[in-house]
């Protein structure tokens, strides 16, 4: 009966992970939306879920970038003025009513 109980936990455990990802995915990124470097979410994912973009820790500030999902270390695969100083915790990328990303 034990055994039972076990498995039963386990699996409403997983069936709550998914349901999470799941949601997270489906997410849209909304017209007036603004990512902020310390706050949550600071990074919109891809419709796959394999990428995120938005602000991620660099040096002793933050960078913007793109990055792969599910590494251990989040690889990046790309960073915007990667030579640049990092910037500081008060930016924040704006997706506008007219469609620029600022």
């Amino acid at each position: 009966m034990a055994n039972l109980f076990v498995i039963l936990v386990i699996f409403c455990l997983l069936h709550s992970l998914v349901a999470v990802k799941a949601q997270l995915l489906s997410q849209n990124i909304s017209i007036g939306t603004k990512l902020f470097p310390n706050s949550y979410p600071s990074s919109w994912l891809s419709p796959s879920g394999l990428f995120g973009f938005g602000f991620y820790p660099k040096g002793n500030g933050y960078a913007v970038g793109i990055w792969l999902i599910g590494t251990p270390t989040n690889t990046t695969v790309w960073t915007a003025n990667r030579d640049d100083p990092p910037i500081s915790s008060n930016a924040y990328l704006w997706f506008t009513r007219q469609g620029w990303l600022l």
